[in-house]
């Protein structure tokens, strides 16, 4: 299986100075507006697989033809791609220098020997077993491909669903059989029959190296070239059947409906549907769920058990430090009472200093009274000491300057002190309100985590008891069920994994045995008789006219027959994603037919009465018709093809709300099995495939693009 593990770009496109995107997560997102670079980066990838494939006209892409390859102010593109196998890392490195045609190619091995050139292009090509075609089929949905879709013109819509299908390679073949001028009529069939044998080479090579590598798939497996039929695929079949239904009888649970296909071309299906009902039988027996119990148990044991001893930790220093506190500066009712006290003799001082200045007013008077009678100094008592004085008025000035500089000085000290003494106490009491907050906080957390822990013990704890030591407790007993029930899901999974080898198997096989047959038409249709007579007789123009026309119906026949029998491998898948996108109530089932014509393909997309849908779609509907195409295919695809990855370019373009959601649950289900790339503009999306997606996910941004540098792409 084929993982994305990174890919480095410099100078490719809209990418300017060397950028590297990993993919070490299940899930990875491209984000940001358009023209910041994020197309180019998934178009790197498949340019370093397919070279010059995925560029120009052939690709059936409107928007390739004149594609540009190396960024403008780059002298080369070159980009680095890490595929992780079965065997390792393969690194993979393409570049193309500025006007020059072709590319140089090398692969690093995982054992670390390099090939390069044509060696390395064929080694690549057993690696991937895909073509272009197959790739934008299966692999990577290209967001031209589903604005094609959105057209309302019936031709356009066939052209785009014939891309979606990976027809493409047909119908560059009938492009050759273009109705040519009188004048130029034989040079122009010419022209065209060279074009059809290089197209025929071209596919037949692909599909040679795919049967190649398919069949050396198949011996790895234990399986001989014997066991490559009908019959014996019929038989793998019953046997595996037969499993199931042992499986399922062992696990006590009702017996699986599975359909016995009548031939090989209908064992892919089983297949699938032997495999989903395999998983489906284990995820329902008893084991497991009791499995999941327990597991879901412990989980919220351990969770309340680490809550629950940090509260009681943090409730402990919150009460130490409480503790330490009352030690030194008392509880709170007699801090309030020192600060009462406090006051108190403040005001006494205060009143104190009052009745000084009071006598001190006096005094001035009385000295400035005596100082404008022209004062005698004779003997006289004293009003403020109240003794006798030989002069008075240099008595009372002495005594007026000494209860100043003295008694008041000596009071308003006391008062300074006081009130320091009063800040010190309100600062306590300040300290001692926020003590008590924050050891009512720690108890109403403790009690919290206390009530949690009873949910999770599923009883209530006793006064007397220790949560987290019950707790613990009940931990040990539930480990000691899980290690109980360990060896017999072991058991349980082994058998499901030999069903499933057994599934393996015979999907290898059916995958030979369709392109064995896929490659015999091709066959046909190059050893035909009018294939001949058109080579041997060109100078017969009217005659050849003639015989290219069966030949064009005969490659229409072909195209005709692939495409129904995708279609067919698609449709189950088809109908589920459509109507889960959707869940329009008009629709409870749509399928598509193909119908041929002298211009193409017309495709009919009909609901339950067979009535035309397309018609009354809205261009939503039309997006997820060809999201649900591309789904549908990759997984009928999905055992065939090597890439184990979706990748997917701009997938929410006029989707509603509710249609973006649906959106990211059936990627949630398409990214059970395989790894998904998701790039968009949308961050109404991006939102809901972080919410919906339970895969581990990886965020790139994509900003401040500039010529001179390319985007800035930051990893979240």
């Amino acid at each position: 299986m084929l993982k994305l593990q990174s890919v480095r770009v410099k100078g490719f496109r809209g990418i300017t100075d060397e950028n590297t995107v990993g993919f070490d997560q299940p899930v990875t997102i491209l984000f940001g507006e358009n023209h910041q670079g994020k197309s180019s980066m998934l178009n790197a990838m498949e340019w370093c697989l397919f070279g010059d494939e995925c560029a120009g006209a052939n690709t059936g892409i409107r928007e390739r033809i004149g594609w540009e390859i190396v960024n403008r102010r780059s002298a080369e593109a070159r980009v680095w791609l890490e595929l992780e196998t079965d065997e390792g890392t393969h690194v993979l490195e393409r570049s193309q220098a500025k006007g020059r045609k072709g590319t140089q190619f090398s692969l690093i091995l995982p054992e670390g020997s390099v090939l390069e050139g044509e060696q390395a292009e064929q080694a690549l090509l057993k690696l991937i077993r895909l073509s272009f075609r197959d790739f934008l089929t299966t692999v990577y949905q290209h967001q031209e491909a589903i604005r094609a879709v959105l057209t309302q013109e019936p031709r356009h819509r066939n052209d785009a669903i014939d891309r979606l299908l990976g027809l493409s390679d047909y119908r560059n073949i009938l492009q050759g059989f273009a109705k040519p001028t009188a004048e130029n009529t034989q040079k122009d069939i010419a022209q065209d029959l060279s074009r059809f044998e290089g197209e025929l080479e071209r596919v037949l090579k692909n599909m040679e190296a795919q049967v190649s590598t398919e069949r050396e798939r198949v011996q790895s497996l234990g399986l001989s070239e014997g066991d490559v039929t009908n019959e014996r695929a019929v038989q793998a079949a019953e046997r595996i059947l037969g499993s199931v239904q042992s499986f399922a009888k062992d696990l006590g649970l009702p017996e699986a409906a599975l359909t016995l296909p009548e031939d090989w071309t209908r064992c892919q299906d089983f297949c699938n549907e032997a495999e989903t009902r395999v998983r489906e039988l284990l995820r329902k027996s008893p084991d497991m769920t009791q499995q999941d119990q327990l597991i879901q148990q412990k989980q919220a044991l351990d969770r309340a058990v680490k809550v629950c001893t940090g509260a009681h930790e943090r409730l402990r220093t919150v009460r130490e430090e409480r503790d330490e506190f009352l030690k030194d500066q008392g509880t709170r009712q007699s801090l309030e009472q020192r600060q009462k006290a406090v006051s108190s003799e403040i005001e006494k001082i205060d009143h104190q200093i009052s009745q000084e200045d009071q006598r001190a007013a006096l005094v001035a008077r009385a000295i400035q009274l005596l100082e404008t009678l022209d004062y005698e100094p004779n003997g006289s008592v004293c009003p403020v000491c109240g003794s006798r004085v030989e002069n008075l008025l240099d008595h009372l000035r002495e005594e007026w300057e000494r209860r100043q500089s003295t008694v008041v000085a000596a009071l308003r000290v006391d008062k300074n002190q006081k009130v320091e003494d009063k800040k010190a106490i309100s600062k306590a009491i300040l300290e001692c309100v926020r003590i008590d907050e924050k050891f009512s906080e720690a108890s109403a957390e403790f009690k919290e985590a206390s009530t949690a822990m009873a949910e999770a013990l599923k009883r209530e704890v006793a006064k007397d008891e220790d949560p987290v030591a019950v707790a613990r407790k009940k931990l040990e007993n539930v480990n000691e069920q899980l290690a109980g029930l360990e060896h017999v899901i072991c058991g349980r999974q082994d058998a499901a994994a030999k069903i499933e080898a057994e599934v393996k198997k015979l999907t290898a096989t059916c995958v030979v045995l369709r392109l064995e047959e896929k490659k015999r038409t091709v066959d046909t249709m190059r050893e035909s008789k009018e294939f001949k007579y058109i080579s041997q007789l060109q100078d017969r123009i009217a005659e050849l006219v003639g015989d290219i026309r069966a030949l064009k119906n005969a490659v229409m026949g072909a195209a005709a027959e692939e495409a129904r029998s995708k279609i067919d491998s698609a449709q189950q898948a088809l109908d589920e994603h459509f109507r889960a996108l959707t869940r329009n109530p008009a629709v409870d089932r749509v399928r598509i037919e193909v119908n041929t014509k002298e211009t193409g393909h017309e495709y009919q997309v009909l609901d339950q009465d067979d009535q035309e849908l397309t018609a009354v779609l809205s261009q939503g509907d039309l997006n997820c018709l060809a999201l649900a195409l591309f789904l549908g295919l990759s997984r009928a695809a999905k055992e065939a093809s090597p890439f184990g990855c979706l990748v997917f370019d701009d997938p929410s373009q006029s989707l509603g709300s509710d249609q973006k959601r649906r959106l990211a649950e059936q990627l949630e289900v398409a990214g059970q099995a395989d790894q998904l790339v998701i790039s968009t503009i949308d961050a109404e999306l991006k939102d809901l495939l972080t919410k919906v997606v339970t895969k581990s996910k990886t965020c790139y941004n994509f900003t401040n693009w500039s010529p001179e540098r390319g985007p800035k792409i930051v990893r979240e």
